[in-house]
């Protein structure tokens, strides 16, 4: 019964993740027609920005981490665990902050609704459900933690430097030509503390959710401390003076009973007097 359960996780696994990277797939291609058949920079240029917004370069990383547990559901490895912690905390934070910050700064329509529905909406929900329900886990420590800021500051350093090239920034708040490179500083340290703790996050989760870090061992004492608890435990001699009271009851009734038992009755005393005791005629003759 276990491996049958164990048979259909693993399957359900591989579906899920599958159609996660599919669903990236197909939005990443209706976006890419979208670029050809509309704007008025060159078709390289359009792609070139095209692939420099955080959400895109996010939603490529789900398609890679997916159809990779999806080929393999206990994958595992260095660079591998670095890669799926990347696109979970990429896309958590391409919805939380387009959710929160940029949902209102471009109004969209028909297709371009959908594909932005489906990068900002659909993936980060999928890729969180999907990373609860089946992990693997565990696949985080400190140190993919903080190899997985890389991407972010990178990502943070080719913005600024093909911004002051080319004069385009993917997102307003970290434009230089409106804010001044001291805001965009700020804001982008902001940004990378809101990735940090999102890292943070799903480390936790990796560890304590199901399937996560095993629990160490209750530390076994010393022999020295069992030895001393065991002596604690065991229940002290009573001293001789509590002996001598607890004792005496028990000796000395038995003795008091036996002379009760003894002792003749006060008649047998009327009857004979006891040897060497005048008699009261005795008395009066000698007077």
């Amino acid at each position: 019964m276990a491996s049958v359960r164990g048979g259909s996780r693993v399957l359900a696994s591989q579906i899920f993740n599958g159609a996660v990277g599919v669903l990236v797939i197909a939005a990443l291609v209706v976006q890419s027609v979208l670029n050809v058949r509309t704007g008025t920079v060159p078709v390289g240029t359009r792609f070139v920005r095209m692939f420099s917004f955080f959400t895109v370069q996010s939603n490529v990383l789900v398609a890679v981490a997916a159809f990779s547990l999806a080929l393999a559901p206990a994958r595992d490895g260095r660079l591998w665990r670095v890669l799926r912690l990347d696109a979970l905390v990429g896309i958590s934070v391409t919805g939380v902050v387009y959710t929160t910050v940029l949902r209102t700064q471009h109004p969209l329509h028909g297709w371009a609704m959908a594909t932005d529905a489906v990068f900002h909406y659909a993936v980060p929900l999928a890729v969180v459900i999907g990373w609860l329900a089946f992990g693997p886990r565990p696949r985080c420590d400190a140190r993919t933690v903080w190899w997985s800021l890389a991407w972010p500051v990178a990502w943070l350093g080719y913005t600024l430097l093909h911004g002051s090239v080319a004069g385009w920034y993917p997102y307003p708040f970290i434009d230089v030509t409106r804010h001044g490179y001291g805001i965009v500083v700020l804001n982008a340290l902001a940004v990378t503390a809101v990735l940090a703790v999102m890292a943070a996050v799903f480390w936790l989760g990796d560890a304590y959710l199901p399937g996560g870090r095993p629990r160490r061992p209750a530390r076994s004492l010393p022999a020295r401390s069992l030895r001393a608890r065991s002596l604690r435990a065991q229940p002290r001699p009573a001293s001789p003076l509590v002996l001598g009271f607890a004792a005496a009851p028990a000796i000395t009734a038995p003795a008091i009973a036996d002379e009760q038992v003894q002792q003749p009755p006060d008649d047998a005393d009327d009857d004979r007097s006891p040897e060497g005791r005048p008699e009261p005629g005795d008395v009066e003759g000698q007077g």
